[in-house]
């Protein structure tokens, strides 16, 4: 092998690709080819010795240098390969088997050198081209993908429709391939094949969006994410779920107005809005007039010599019969591709003869479908029909397999795994168009096509085997689950994704099956156990729910023996439900039960966990009375420094939220002190959240009501400094919404609260987390006001509002509702505001919470000045700032004080009015830049001029 010069790097050149070894990369023209490792090594063994016969053995050292490898491994990344390449010929294109020897690359090759430096520079994958390559060359669909990419430019929202095995998924492949450079945000992919249920597409689109959130999964969070964005999105394989498709293809149509969309279904989602593309068969040639040598351009007649000659060599003698068998086959591209793979055990003539025959016995009992369907029913029939009995056993097994599967998955699942030729059959299955594979740049994965699988599993279903082969798929992937559950926490959930996302499909499959079948409870509880800690790293909450909610149906209360999981799902379910449906009584009876079968059992470390998801759920329903108990049992039964601070933390917040703003400071600067020594990355991360990050916010916002608005500011900069070197979403988003993004308003610092809440909408979008959107949403349109107060502003302010969840009691929607009523005396609604805060004051001391109750009293007063009401209003703001000065709450003091000066100012009484303003001012010793200072300062030169 002759290397190129130092410096230089060798590159291969054959037709539109170019190969550099050195670098594993394979072009297609400028764009690169996503290739497995191995694949790519054979591929350049072959380039490299163009023309020459390099045997199989050779082929083997080469690749798998010291390592045995059955040879049937070399034959299924060969048959990939062609594919690939979209060659078919083994005599004369790409890559030709010379039987008894090897294989023989035969397109010429043209072999330059270029600079290091320049190869280096070769365009990467783009990271917009985030969907299925098609595997072979399309045939005959030219003017077709042409004609869909002008009518998705044109109409946005196209679906193609046609029977199966029409080629719909493959003209939308290649339609993606032909608009991606319009499409700046790229095309995302989603199989509805894989989805058997309404509730989980909006949580499968979000994935495919890159979402990994512990929010609500729901269209409106969809459209979040794409609203911004020039994105196509491909829905494929829709028709079992059309009415969900149909409404999602609606909203997007309707909410994000730069998104494409290209459906396919067996039938059209019949929405308004909707361009259906009927998917014709491909070109046959006619009965008569059609002289042999032109049958070979029709499409049809052309797939079928592609893939014929993937395995044999067809003859130009044999062009009329091959006609006439894709006739028969009604030019469904499936069918075809079929039929072709069975050409080298029968070859062309006998084929036809045998369709012939089939197809006259079948049509007796397929009258009842419609003739396309009928036609693929009986081809699926026949090809299964024609298999040696071992390929029809593993085909069949391989039905049990949802979504992608490696050659390891066959030999641990399919009973027919356990022979030793079971890679050659998958290999004959692949050669006979009934298995796909695809080439990943770091694993083989294989899958059966939807129309196939769909075949397969019925037969599979009716079979003695059945029950014996889905147990095994469900053990197999229980016991896979701890290989791939021990890189989880090395790996970030992108990363995790990318490396074994490919088995989640088949997780969720034999979990549905397990936990719905009798038989298998104990192995569906367990395998739910396993796959919790999964969930909660990717986010999968609502999967969580849903499988966690069957899996307590199979342990029901009061069962000992089934005590220990009956915790730990209650806890799954209490950490899931709050963030998919929302915060209910029902959460804290399971927190509760879950506690006192972790104290029956002695286990101190669920019993504190069941504490602090008491706790949480009692603060999200203002229970803070209980809550404040619930701590101090934290406290009591905690047994480590760290969990000593996480209960500091847990008191300091319920005493701020009851307005004892004093004991509360002191309680958050003790939680922190176990957090001044170094840690390692994530360290400080338990119960789900960054216990430090936590611990800096609520003490940043108590040192703000305690006047230390400059020790304040500095707190919650390192908090978000770190929060955002190391992301974790949902302490980040906890971090912004209870304090960062309050803060900002409360010390009138409205540009870095904008900021922050544009930080907060842009985590929402990125996670899901719809419920946290929609507070922000609605905070962004309160800073709005405070900007400049209009009516426009203030009806968005009021949609934002009407759109909050029901579920609002938490302290964070406080500042959203007392503001509504600042918002409504603003807007001339006074009535309607002053009931709005009575209302609210009366609530948050039925309560307990009186840490803003100053606050809203100063709210009301401000909406009674406007009335004219001055003497009610002086009042209050007495009231309010005597309550302030009870709870420590200097800032809610300053705040009263410049109201109320304000208001004896304007009648004239300067003197009251200074001294009241002064009186305040004197007790703050920092925070002399915040909003409220600089009008204390302005209105004290005003009183003393």
């Amino acid at each position: 092998m002759q290397h190129a010069a130092a410096g230089s790097i060798r590159v291969y050149r054959f037709e539109n690709f170019r190969l550099i070894p050195s670098q594993d990369r394979l072009y297609e023209g400028d764009v690169p080819v996503a290739v497995g490792s191995r694949a790519l090594a054979i591929l350049a063994v072959l380039v490299e010795r163009s023309g020459d016969v390099v045997s199989k053995n050779d082929l083997m050292a080469k690749v798998w240098p010291g390592i045995f490898v059955e040879e049937a491994n070399l034959r299924v990344h060969i048959t990939a390969l062609r594919r690939l390449l979209g060659g078919t010929g083994p005599v004369s294109h790409y890559i030709a088997n010379v039987p008894g020897r090897g294989y023989r690359f035969m397109p010429r090759v043209s072999v330059t050198e270029m600079p290091a430096e320049s190869a280096a520079q070769a365009v990467e994958l783009p990271s917009q081209r985030d969907y299925p390559r098609l595997g072979t060359r399309l045939v005959g669909r030219g003017e077709t993908v042409a004609a869909l990419t002008r009518e998705l430019a044109q109409r946005r929202w196209v679906t193609v429709t046609g029977s199966g095995g029409i080629g719909k998924t493959s003209v939308a492949l290649a339609v993606a391939d032909a608009a991606l450079q319009t499409y700046p945000d790229g095309v995302r992919f989603i199989d509805f094949a894989a989805l058997t249920d309404v509730e989980a597409v909006p949580g499968a689109v979000l994935s495919a969006l890159g979402v990994s959130g512990a929010g609500e999964k729901t269209i409106a969070a969809i459209i979040a994410v794409l609203r911004p964005k020039r994105m196509l999105l491909i829905l494929d394989n829709c028709e079992h779920l059309r009415d969900a498709a149909g409404e999602l293809a609606l909203a997007l149509f309707n909410g994000a107005p730069q998104t494409g969309l290209l459906v396919t279904s067996r039938e059209p989602l019949r929405i308004e809005g909707e361009r259906v593309f009927r998917l014709q068969p491909l070109a046959m040639p006619p009965l008569e007039g059609a002289k042999d040598a032109d049958l070979s351009v029709y499409a049809a007649v052309e797939l079928f010599i592609e893939r014929a000659n993937e395995r044999a060599q067809v003859e130009s003698s044999d062009l009329p019969l091959i006609a006439e068998i894709c006739r028969r086959l009604d030019g469904i591209p499936l069918a075809i591709e079929l039929a072709a793979g069975q050409v080298e055990v029968f070859g062309v003539r006998g084929l036809a003869a045998l369709l012939e025959e089939k197809f006259a016995l079948v049509m007796r009992d397929k009258r009842r479908a419609l003739p396309r369907h009928r036609t693929l029913l009986e081809t699926l029939d026949w090809s299964f029909e024609n298999l040696p009995p071992q390929e029809q056993a593993l085909l069949l097994e391989l039905a049990i397999f949802a979504g992608p599967f490696e050659a390891a998955d066959v030999r641990a699942v399919a009973l027919c795994g356990r022979s030793a030729n079971v890679l050659d059959d998958l290999a004959c299955l692949i050669d006979k168009s009934l298995v796909a594979i695809s080439m990943g740049e770091e694993r083989v994965t294989y899958r059966l096509l939807e129309t196939t699988r769909a075949y397969a599993r019925e037969k599979l279903e009716a079979a003695e085997v059945y029950p014996t082969i889905a147990r095994r798929h469900a053990e197999y992937y229980a016991s896979l689950l701890d290989s791939i559950l021990a890189q989880r926490d090395g790996l970030t959930p992108v990363q995790w994704t990318r490396a074994h996302g490919h088995v989640l499909d088949n997780i969720h499959a034999a979990l549905q099956w397990a936990l719905t079948e009798a038989t298998a409870a104990e192995l569906g509880v367990a395998m739910t156990l396993k796959v919790l800690a999964l969930w909660h790293r990717l986010s999968l909450l609502e999967d969580c729910r849903r499988y966690v909610e069957l899996a307590l149906q199979r342990v029901p209360a009061g069962d000992a023996r089934n005590a220990r999981p009956r915790m730990i799902l209650l806890q799954a379910l209490g950490q899931t439900v709050p963030a998919t449906l929302g915060v209910g009584r029902e959460v804290e009876s399971w927190w509760r039960e879950a506690y006192g079968i972790a104290e029956q059992l002695g286990d101190r470390e669920n019993q504190v966990r069941s504490l602090v998801g008491l706790w949480a759920t009692q603060c999200y329903t203002a229970n803070y009375q209980e809550a404040l108990v619930t701590a101090e049992r934290f406290r009591v039964q905690t047994g480590s420094d760290a969990d000593e601070c996480v209960a500091d933390r847990m008191v300091g917040t319920v005493l701020h939220v009851l307005g004892d703003q004093t004991k509360a400071l002191a309680h958050l600067e003790r939680s922190l002190t176990y957090y001044d020594k170094p840690a390692v990355p994530g360290a400080n991360v338990r119960f789900l959240l960054d216990q430090k990050l936590l611990s800096q916010g609520a003490l940043a916002s108590v040192q703000w009501l305690c006047g230390q608005a400059d020790r304040s500011w500095e707190l919650i900069r390192k908090a978000m400094e770190s929060a955002l070197a190391e992301p974790h979403a949902f302490t980040l988003c906890n971090l912004l919404a209870h304090y960062a993004c309050p803060l900002g308003l409360f010390t009138g610092n409205l540009d870095a609260a904008l900021r922050y809440t544009a930080l907060l909408l842009e985590q929402t979008d990125s996670h899901g987390l719809e419920v946290w959107r929609r507070w922000a949403l609605a905070f962004e349109a309160l800073l709005g006001l405070h900007k400049n107060f209009t009516p426009e502003g203030f009806a968005a302010y009021e949609q934002a509002m009407g759109n909050l969840p029901p579920n609002n009691a938490h302290p964070r929607y406080k500042v959203l509702l007392w503001s509504y009523g600042w918002a409504m005396g603003r807007a001339g609604a006074s009535d309607k505001a002053i009931r709005l805060l009575d209302g609210m004051r009366a609530d948050l001391q039925g309560n307990g919470e009186l840490w803003c109750v100053p606050e809203v009293m100063r709210m009301k007063a401000d909406v009674l000045t406007g009335l004219g009401n001055s003497l009610a209003a002086e009042a209050l703001l007495e009231e309010a700032m005597a309550l302030a000065r009870k709870q420590g709450a200097l800032a809610w003091e300053l705040k009263a004080a410049i109201t109320l000066s304000r208001l004896l100012l304007a009648q004239g009484r300067r003197k009251e009015a200074a001294t009241a303003l002064e009186e305040r001012v004197r007790l703050f010793t920092e925070g002399w830049g915040t909003g409220d200072m600089r009008d204390a300062k302005t209105l004290l030169e005003m009183l003393a001029g």
